[in-house]
């Protein structure tokens, strides 16, 4: 009988010191290699992706617009002034005209720093994130500068003898020229215009990238109301369609 038992004790504790010196088995499953997936943005492909196509994927920042700062910073360099309506009142002849001020300006409203918080710039009261969406409200407001500033610039460059003070249109034929010396100025301008407001080059033989403003520039002065401002029109409109493009106005 004690024999039966010790044998008994002896199955139980070597079933129970197993449990602690037998090591625990954990089955670990390997996964196959897998190739990364990297974006190949300089291979190019044998055959054509299609138009619609978004492969490669091109990696980059996103696009942004001018700022309110940028274009309070761009506007007097490029065109002599900013955005700014004067103030008129009737004068002792009967009519109407600005209020001088003694340093030789005159008193005006400046839309853009009425607006600036609509353009998206933080006020850190209300709002302390600067917006540089492309928003209605933007391309509204840039349209009414661009007409602000594209008409008196235009209308003072056309009345300004000094080819160093121009700032839009900067090369004109002298008077009596040639139809071939006008043309030649007006696309020695319109190259001019594309350097200095969309940083695009334009070499002397290329006309294609300035057809679309020299087409423009053709309509309007055989659209013209009146044949004595068909140059202040035909400029303007080339002035306004420049200011109002996404290449001067996003980055």
């Amino acid at each position: 009988m004690k024999r039966v038992l010790g044998v008994m004790v002896l199955t139980s504790l070597s079933c129970s010191l197993s449990e602690f010196f037998e090591p625990e088995v954990h089955v670990v499953v390997v996964r196959p290699a897998e190739q990364p997936v990297i974006p190949d943005h300089w291979t190019t492909v044998s055959e054509d992706a299609g138009v619609a196509s978004v492969l490669p994927t091109a990696l980059g920042r996103r696009t942004r617009r001018q700022s309110v700062e940028q274009l309070r910073n761009s506007f007097p360099v490029l065109f002599g002034d900013t955005w700014r309506l004067p103030i008129t009142v009737g004068l002792p002849d009967g009519g109407t005209g600005p209020i001088p001020l003694p340093d030789g300006g005159e008193v005006s409203i400046f839309p853009l720093e009425l607006i600036a918080p609509v353009l998206g710039e933080a006020d850190f009261i209300t709002e302390n994130r600067e917006s540089l969406d492309v928003t209605p409200s933007f391309l509204k407001f840039m349209d009414n500068a661009a007409a602000n500033l594209c008409v008196n610039r235009v209308f003072k460059d056309l009345s300004e003898p000094n080819e160093a003070s121009r700032r839009f249109v900067k090369f004109r034929a002298l008077t009596g020229a040639t139809l071939a010396e006008r043309e030649a100025a007006m696309r020695r301008t319109l190259r001019w215009v594309r350097l200095t407001f969309h940083a695009v080059y334009v070499p002397e033989t290329d006309t294609a990238s300035i057809a679309d403003l020299e087409t423009l520039h053709a309509d309007m002065i055989r659209k013209a109301p009146y044949p004595n401002q068909a140059e202040l029109v035909a400029w303007s409109s080339v002035c306004v369609q420049v200011v109002t493009d996404p290449a001067f106005t996003l980055y």
